[in-house]
């Protein structure tokens, strides 16, 4: 969660649900508690990316990803103990920053940023 004057950035990781590979999620929305459509009120500092409307958020995923991996994920699966691979993934990861904040400030996509789809 980032904190700005009028706006909130938020960011999860997404795990794929057999193990072994993730995508990064995230959203803006503006400050303040959010109203739910079934009633509770979530508090600014509860929110999660998953209480924001589709169209507002978006993810970073492997741009190498095989055509049918739907999910996309940045895959550490097979790593074991190499602590140098997983070094290497978040290296990766974290070159595509500059592409999150460019979305956030912009709604610009870069070439590892996809439009959240649902699931």
């Amino acid at each position: 969660m980032r904190l700005r004057d009028d706006a909130l950035d938020l960011l999860s990781i997404q795990y794929w649900k057999n193990g072994g590979s993730f995508i990064l999620e995230f959203g803006r929305r503006g400050r303040g508690p959010l109203q739910t459509a079934w009633g509770p009120v979530i508090p600014e500092e509860s929110l999660d990316v998953v209480y924001l409307p589709v169209r507002d958020r978006a993810r970073i995923q492997e741009r190498d990803a095989p055509p049918d991996d739907t999910f996309a994920g940045f895959s550490f699966a097979g790593f074991g103990e190499d602590v140098a691979k997983y070094e290497r993934l978040a290296l990766r990861v974290a070159r595509s920053f500059p592409q999150v904040d460019a979305w956030l400030s912009r709604r610009e996509i870069g070439p590892d940023i996809a439009r959240f789809i649902g699931a």
